[in-house]
């Protein structure tokens, strides 16, 4: 925001601050929510699994692929479950390795559905993050 006018960084605190009420309101109370709303948290999906051997790589830790596919499973069962349709998957837009995984290690990965919107040709599109 340094660069931004003070008349221009008011306003946008204004609206931080209107939408983050809103929010925090429709969190606590989520009866208020108009009926085409669902809050992320009931979106959430979750895995839980502990790194085998037979997932490994050639270093002795767990091979990135692996990870991936299991993020992509989850992602997906949590379009299917929140959609109710199998879904088409369009892209992975972002993927970060943080930390190794070892042998024995235990995962959890989370899911939830970020938004919502209907693509040009009128199917429902869903973006789904997932973190480990």
């Amino acid at each position: 925001d340094a660069g931004l006018s003070e008349t221009l960084a008011a306003a946008k605190a204004a609206f931080v601050e209107d939408h983050t009420a809103a929010a925090r309101a429709l969190h606590q109370l989520p009866a208020l929510a108009p009926s085409d709303v669902i809050t992320t948290e009931a979106t959430r999906t979750e895995n839980i699994f502990i790194a085998q051997p037979q997932q490994r790589n050639l270093s002795g830790r767990i091979f990135g692929g692996f990870l991936l596919r299991r993020a992509f499973e989850l992602a997906f069962a949590t379009t299917y479950v929140f959609g109710g349709a199998r879904p088409v998957f369009r892209q992975v837009s972002e993927m970060d390795f943080l930390r190794p995984v070892d042998v024995g290690d235990l995962l959890r990965f989370r899911a939830r559905v970020l938004h919502t919107s209907t693509s040009e040709c009128g199917r429902p599109c869903v973006d789904v993050e997932v973190e480990a």
